[in-house]
């Protein structure tokens, strides 16, 4: 049930791929990253430890067979990470009793806690966290996919899952609710489907204070309705409820923060040292996608109205947060290009991952979570055998 977006090939059409493939082959914006006090990326020290503490790290509780891990060595986990100051943690599901190991609600759990002396009270019931759902399609939904969208497949799924939520009823431990991680960049569902399904979590799940997000790599936040719309007045109108959104696809519109994934090391013209540099790139980029200023940006014909008086006359910047969900560098495996894996390296890459996340008008830092917890034995190690090596707690 867990899986993880890489940044490599997409479909979309040919208009926005240039733009896309214009924006990511332009030099790397800046050699500092954009705070008041220039920060620079330092050389792994001796001591091979993070000078300072991402938001937070993914985390999947599963052995290296792929199994759950027994509730006591998630405790036990989650108590590490808390110990080390992280004060925040990425899940990708409810599997596992995972929220159990956070704040025990069942005897069972709390019986593991006083077995382990873990204050419960005292460690990971502080860590927040961003929970995933993970959409997916049961045997009873499954079947030929209609040319017209429909998120109603992925509902059972999604529900399922909210009640697991609902069940822990621990729901002030939530800083943010994931709806999918890489399923519209992997194309297992569009983007209309995705906004439909971040519409039926709002719905459903009853608390509005809080905010909602996916994990997609930046060129998932591209909406072909935005890119082409004909003027400002017509995009507005179809975020703001006045149409059917039934061809919606403007993540940027439907989430309440916007969740970033960036993997420096899959492309191959990217150091170690510059990893973070891609962070504060694409950070910049999808600050650009959310803005105003992308409406009508694919029109050829130069005729996309302006924002009218009615509606203030000026086109109005990005003013969700952005978070980067998902972010990392391998410690083991081939060459990619000049993005090499490696302890040092990865040092190197993470620094910079954490250095570079800044906000664009601001410089003030961009929440991160680090991929991942410890080395995930349980993955296939891929082309580049990188897959099992992101692991990033003998860093902490």
């Amino acid at each position: 049930m867990y899986i993880k977006a890489k940044p490599q090939g997409s479909l979309l059409p040919i208009t926005i791929t240039i733009i896309i493939l214009l924006y990511f082959i332009f030099p790397l914006l800046s050699s500092t990253p954009a705070t008041t006090t220039p920060v620079t990326t330092k050389p792994a020290s001796p001591s091979m430890r993070l000078r300072s503490r991402p938001h937070a790290i993914t985390y999947t509780p599963l052995t290296d067979a792929g199994v759950c891990k027994p509730l006591t060595d998630i405790v036990a986990d989650l108590n590490r990470i808390y110990a080390a100051g992280v004060p925040a943690l990425r899940l990708y599901s409810t599997d596992c009793q995972v929220l159990e190991a956070v704040i025990p609600t069942t005897k069972s759990a709390r019986h593991t806690f006083r077995a382990l002396g873990i204050d419960a009270a005292a460690t990971n019931s502080k860590l927040k966290l961003t929970v995933g759902l993970f959409p997916y399609i049961d045997d009873e939904t499954t079947g030929a996919r209609s040319a017209r969208p429909d998120a109603s497949r992925w509902f059972k799924s999604l529900d399922a899952q909210l009640e697991d939520l609902q069940a822990w009823n621990q729901w002030s431990a939530i800083e943010l609710l994931s709806i999918g991680s890489g399923g519209l960049f992997d194309e297992s569902y569009s983007a209309i489907e995705l906004v439909a399904m971040l519409r039926h979590v709002r719905a459903v799940y009853g608390h509005p204070e809080i905010p909602l997000t996916t994990a997609e790599p930046v060129q998932s936040y591209v909406s072909r309705t935005k890119y082409n719309a004909p003027s400002v007045e017509a995009y507005r109108r179809s975020t703001a409820g006045e149409d059917s959104h039934d061809f919606d696809d403007d993540l940027c519109a439907a989430v309440d923060v916007i969740g970033i994934t960036v993997h420096p090391y899959f492309n191959s013209a990217v150091s170690a040292a510059d990893a973070g540099k891609v962070v504060q790139r694409d950070i910049k980029f999808v600050d650009y996608l959310c803005s105003e200023s992308f409406i009508g940006a694919g029109r050829t014909d130069g005729k996309i109205a302006p924002a009218s008086a009615a509606t203030s006359g000026t086109l109005k910047p990005n003013t969700k947060r952005i978070s980067v969900l998902e972010a990392g560098w391998p410690s083991a495996g081939a060459d990619n290009g000049v993005a090499k894996p490696g302890a040092a390296e990865q040092l190197t890459a993470i620094t910079g991952i954490i250095d570079y996340a800044r906000v664009p008008e601001t410089g003030a830092p961009v929440d991160v979570a680090l991929y991942t917890f410890e080395n995930e034995r349980w993955r296939e190690p891929g082309v580049l055998k990188v897959e099992t090596n992101f692991g990033v707690a003998h860093l902490l």
